[in-house]
């Protein structure tokens, strides 16, 4: 068992007094005196720098507070990340006495909630899992003291993380914009948001590796209705949410109902999102994020629509269909990758089905939702050329001797000498008495004959044509 104190001074007695510590896979640059000079008064009292990496330093417990407290209230960074922390009353008493704190990582600990600080993180996690009630939400919240400098807010792979605990820390950090709640195995919230207007102040969500259904995209938007970016990599969620809702209004005596939309405030603000790894696997899907008017940087990496299809016509297909996309999967998007991608999706959605003349359901439920806006931006195009620039195998010729005439099909990769002595076996001719001559049917007039010498390696030098 190491607390947080004894690890802080026994990290830095090593930079300071190499002999005091096993140094063997540790290279210090600058010698121990410089180091002390840094971290220690001229009284020797130790003295952090503002940013506290504790990470994998096996701490189990923070030790004394106030004496943490006085070494630590100047830090704005600090990392504790895995470690053995368990004890979250502990850990807030010390939050509140570090008032300049902007950044905290706790990932990777074996925290426990609020009422069960006391208990092994085995019993825990043996319990069956109840729903919540709302007294049950209200006695896990995490009370602390106000922290209005921090602005991130790593908490990664707690195993014992619930939405209530969540809530609690969240109302203490009212200016919070990052948060990192990757690797929870979370489900979204089952209980409304406590604040009204959800937590506005967030603005990056990073998600991934939990249990977002596709369901709970209005879920996840109450709490957060101001994301600007959002991270859901390796979530099970095989739909995005439709931001287009429609709502029956009642106007006046009449009961005349029109249609009003309503964008879920999760998408309004909306720049980057990243669905990698999820199980979207159609077209339809993925255009609905065509309605987020912010969006321009998109990740799709291995999604399930994508499998088993070249990534670079999947590529294009997905910058021709997504229209504000500016960055897909990390590359900028060119304006003349655009155009490319416009017009080949034109080309696969107008010209098979004139050609079919009546178009399969897959056919239509496969056309992008915006193809009238593409035939309006570049017209309707017609079928590329297509263009076979291989060597031809073979030529057919018309052989003249004479008054005789022959047509053969000979091999291109034929030597000269090979073709003048099969030309010669056609009408028994003796080959040292016999000259070849190529007329090209296209220019003759303009050329006319031209020998055909032996130094030319072989018949792939002539054009189909006539002797």
């Amino acid at each position: 068992m190491t607390t947080l104190v004894e690890a802080i001074q026994h990290k830095f007695d090593m930079l300071t007094d190499p002999s005091s510590c096993d140094m063997q896979h540790v290279t210090l640059y600058g010698s121990p005196s410089a180091w002390r000079k840094q971290f220690f008064t001229a009284s020797g009292e130790l003295q952090l720098p503002h940013v506290l990496v504790m990470d994998n330093s096996n701490v189990t417990h923070l030790g004394d507070i106030e004496k943490l407290a006085k070494m630590c209230g100047h830090i704005v960074e600090l990392d504790l990340a895995n470690n053995s922390l368990a004890n979250w009353s502990d850990l807030l008493q010390l939050l509140n006495r570090l008032p300049q704190l902007r950044l905290l990582n706790l990932s990777i600990n074996p925290m426990l909630g609020p009422k069960s600080d006391s208990v092994t993180h085995e019993e825990k996690t043996d319990a069956p899992e109840k729903p919540l009630k709302d007294s049950d939400c209200h006695s896990q919240y995490l009370v602390a003291q106000p922290m209005p400098h921090l602005s991130t807010l790593a908490l990664n792979q707690l195993p014992q993380l619930s939405w209530p605990m969540l809530a609690g820390l969240l109302s203490s950090a009212p200016n919070l914009t990052e948060l990192y709640l990757s690797n929870n195995d979370m489900e979204a919230p089952d209980f409304p948001c406590p604040k009204i207007g959800g937590y506005a102040s967030v603005q990056q969500l990073y998600f991934n590796g939990n249990r977002l259904l596709s369901e709970d995209w209005t879920k996840l938007s109450q709490w957060f209705p101001k994301l600007e970016k959002l991270t859901l990599i390796g979530n099970s969620a095989d739909k995005l949410p439709s931001s287009a809702v429609s709502l029956a209004t009642e106007e006046g005596s009449n009961n005349t109902n029109k249609d009003s939309v309503v964008i879920l405030p999760l998408l309004c603000n909306l720049k980057s999102l990243n669905l990698s790894e999820s199980e979207i696997d159609s077209w339809s899907e993925l255009e609905k994020l065509n309605l987020c008017p912010s969006l321009t940087d998109l990740r799709i990496l291995d999604i399930k629509l994508g499998k088993g299809r070249p990534k670079k016509e999947f590529r294009a297909e997905a910058i021709a269909r997504l229209a504000h996309v500016t960055h897909l999967n990390g590359t900028a998007v060119t304006d003349e990758e655009r155009s490319a991608a416009e017009r080949s999706l034109i080309r696969a959605h107008t010209i098979d089905l004139e050609i079919k003349n009546e178009p399969t359901d897959l056919a239509v439920a496969e056309a992008p939702d915006q193809l009238d806006s593409l035939l309006a931006k570049h017209g309707r195009l017609n079928e590329l050329a297509k263009v076979d620039l291989r060597p031809t195998q073979s030529v057919s010729l018309v052989l003249r001797y004479g008054n005789q005439s022959r047509t053969c099909q000979l091999a291109t990769n034929q030597l000269i000498r090979e073709v003048k002595q099969k030309v010669c076996d056609q009408f028994n001719a003796e080959p040292s008495r016999v000259g070849l001559y190529y007329i090209d049917q296209g220019m003759v007039g303009a050329m006319g004959p031209e020998a055909v010498e032996s130094a030319w390696p072989s018949l792939s030098q002539l054009q189909a044509g006539g002797w």
